[in-house]
């Protein structure tokens, strides 16, 4: 069980109610998909990394609660959509907003 909670420690950790994605993977790892690591606040956080490239973050709410997720895109800036209207690009390190039950957001880095 500790490996397993390792592999998952590389892939989402979150801290003081603050999700990282893909905070301590190695550089090695050029091609990676998770699906529904589950996090404090009620999260299901979902990600994929193509050729060393981080395509898309998915994060299912499953209580509503509020998100504060670092930026996985670092200063190049992400497209933040929630299924409520449209996308907005966000530069910010931490990307804080409220949830509501059964809402998907999703994390794409901007063009």
């Amino acid at each position: 069980l500790a490996a397993a909670a390792a592999v998952l420690e590389l892939l989402v950790q979150c801290s003081h109610g603050t999700i990282r994605i893909f905070a301590a993977l190695p550089n090695w790892w050029r091609d990676v998909a998770f699906d529904g690591i589950r996090t404090d606040g009620a999260f299901l956080v979902s990600g994929r990394i193509r050729d060393g490239e981080i395509e898309a973050v998915r994060v299912f709410s499953e209580a509503g609660a509020p998100l504060r997720v670092v930026n996985p895109f670092g200063e190049r800036g992400c497209i933040v959509g929630s299924g409520e209207g449209a996308s907005r690009h966000v530069n910010d390190p931490v990307i804080e907003m409220e949830t509501k039950p059964g809402q998907v957001i999703v994390l794409s880095p901007a063009v």
